[in-house]
């Protein structure tokens, strides 16, 4: 599925992160937090604003999590990075373009544009339990249709996609759970005229999220895709 370019930008992205994770104090450079109740998550990327790594804390307990990936980790490149403002306590914001992988050499209108929130809902103090969810927006603001790999957060990447610490692997422990769907629509849900609206795969999963749930969506100018995952821990 990878092209020879997109290959040697992921060994290029590979020793660059290799080095950024040679201790958790440069791991923690450039990072953003949220907390409620028992859970806190945090979202760390790249000193360039690539996208590494979900840690989700519950009741002191480290769950490294991979977030959206795909055409959504070493494409999406995001400078807009924040918690408050527009956003609720327990959410955080990341935005920014997204280099598609299909569009023309010589489309010089638009952009591909990428937006994520990630929330947080923890429980008691003590009780193990623990949400998060991602969803995730592209509009293509491009001329041309464009087709994308897509995934939620939970997938178990490879040595060639990540480098950090070990993602969590609860598939065993029965205490992680997740469930992912994705649509793409044309219009508003409150506005008419109501645009078409095709509904993707809906799975769940126990454990990480497999490679079945990747999506392969084609997403025609004026368009935007959502995707939507929700991790359980505990429940």
């Amino acid at each position: 599925m990878c092209t020879s370019k997109m290959k040697d930008l992921v060994i290029q992205l590979f020793i660059a992160a290799a080095l950024l994770f040679s201790s958790y104090c440069a791991l923690a450079q450039n990072s953003l937090s949220i907390v409620t109740n028992n859970s806190s998550l945090t979202y760390h990327r790249t000193d360039n604003g690539l996208p590494l790594v979900l840690q989700w804390n519950v009741d002191g307990q480290d769950i490294w999590v991979f977030p959206a990936s795909r055409d959504l980790t070493f494409k999406f490149r995001n400078t807009h990075f924040h918690t408050g403002a527009h956003v609720l306590p327990y959410q955080m914001h990341i935005q920014g373009i997204l280099a598609a992988p299909t569009l023309p050499v010589d489309s010089t209108k638009g952009q591909v544009y990428a937006g994520v929130i990630y929330s947080v809902i923890g429980s008691g103090t003590g009780s193990g339990q623990s949400v998060i969810s991602e969803k995730i927006d592209v509009f293509n603001g491009t001329s041309s249709a464009v087709t994308l790999d897509l995934i939620g957060m939970g997938f178990k990447a490879t040595e060639d996609e990540y480098a950090g610490p070990a993602l969590t692997d609860l598939a065993a422990s029965g205490k992680l759970s997740g469930s992912t769907v994705t649509f793409v629509d044309n219009g508003y849900v409150a506005v008419p005229p109501f645009g078409p609206l095709t509904l993707y795969q809906f799975a769940s999963f126990k454990g990480f999220n497999p490679e079945s749930s990747v999506q392969r969506v084609t997403v025609a100018p004026g368009e935007h895709v959502t995707m939507i995952t929700e991790l359980k821990y505990g429940y």
